[in-house]
């Protein structure tokens, strides 16, 4: 009975102890600019019509920067895009937007051959062994290439993008 006696008197403490630990180090740390993101969207288009389910990137201009993030976007059917930026531990409505800063901005666009866009859930891999292919020009498409650039600023803002597709 002794020892039972001196289990439940530290019961309490161990417990506690146990809650400290498990609270201390158990979340993810978010970077700095996870609360700073700017809602950033547009339209693309092409000879002025609206280019579904193409891939709209931002790549920062300045890769050295300690915020300089990527931002994601897909098309819908009128063309729309919404920027997010990826960062683990945020739900998809907290990743809504940039950092502030100077992009290239590529889009992309995989289509089947009649040109209708890959379906939602359909790897790019698994349309193009179906025959799908890239429609937008690398001068667009390519970030080594584009000349496309926007400047993220506080305000957030659209950036509609004019592109050309290819035929």
């Amino acid at each position: 009975m002794h020892r039972t006696n001196r289990l439940r008197s530290y019961a309490p403490s161990l417990l506690l102890t146990i809650a400290v630990v498990s609270g201390c180090g158990g979340g993810v740390e978010l970077p700095d600019y996870a609360d700073k993101l700017i809602p950033v969207s547009g339209t693309v288009t092409a000879d002025g019509k609206p280019v579904a389910g193409a891939n709209v990137v931002f790549h920062p201009a300045d890769y050295g920067g300690d915020s300089a993030q990527t931002a994601y976007g897909r098309t819908d059917d009128n063309g729309k895009y919404t920027l997010t930026t990826p960062i683990a531990g945020l739900d998809i409505e907290q990743q809504a937007g940039a950092v502030e800063g100077v992009y290239k901005v590529t889009v992309n666009r995989i289509a089947r051959p009649d040109g209708t866009p890959i379906p939602d859930g359909m790897s790019e891999a698994d349309a193009m062994a179906e025959g799908a292919r890239e429609t937008v020009p690398p001068m667009f498409s390519d970030p080594g290439m584009s000349q496309v650039t926007v400047t993220v600023t506080p305000n957030g803002a659209e950036y509609d993008l004019a592109i050309r597709l290819m035929k």
